[in-house]
């Protein structure tokens, strides 16, 4: 049965062959396979790095923060949900 991955060819220099003989050998899989797992993982890197950067610029050093529920006087018998409850109403109002 024929595969729907797609295949491609690449050429690399023999030291990297080497090292990916040597640890396909280890992991006790074939070279193509750990180059794929390889592959993948330095793309998961890639996506990382790019999410981080659109991160970055959305974070603001001069965000205003709104107070929800004052917790500077905790009740000793905690916060009635009723309040919670009230307060992310507020918040998806604003939202």
């Amino acid at each position: 049965m024929p595969t729907t991955k797609k295949r491609i060819n690449i050429s690399v220099p023999a030291h990297i062959d080497h090292i990916l003989t040597q640890i396909s050998r280890r992991d006790h899989i074939p070279v193509a396979t750990k180059a794929f797992q390889l592959i993948q993982t330095a793309l998961e890197i890639e996506e990382d790095i790019a999410l981080e950067t659109i991160a970055r610029k959305r974070d603001t050093k001069h965000t205003t923060w709104v107070p929800v529920i004052d917790f500077s006087e905790i009740n000793p018998d905690g916060v009635p949900a009723e309040k919670v409850l009230q307060a992310l109403k507020k918040i998806e109002k604003t939202a």
